[in-house]
């Protein structure tokens, strides 16, 4: 039985995905151990700076969900 291009893509591009995003969480690691840092926002802070910020606290905060999403996406894939 032939399978549809369309399980094939998916599952390539969740692994993918699932690779771009653990290396998101190696590089931002804290490696000085100032998790409290790490975890929070810098304010007052200027524009590019907030920016920033944001982008790394949004990113840390939802990347758990993204990983098991993902995770399920492949195992489902898989399982077809």
């Amino acid at each position: 039985m032939v399978r549809n291009w369309g399980v094939y893509l998916v599952a390539i591009l969740s692994i993918l995905f699932l690779v771009l995003t653990l290396a998101g969480l190696y590089v931002w690691w804290p490696l000085s151990g100032k998790w409290r840092h790490a975890l929070s926002l810098a304010w007052p802070s200027s524009g590019p700076r907030r920016n920033f910020e944001l982008h790394k606290i949004g990113s840390i905060y939802l990347a758990p969900v993204l990983i098991v999403l993902l995770v399920s996406g492949i195992y489902l894939d898989a399982s077809r």
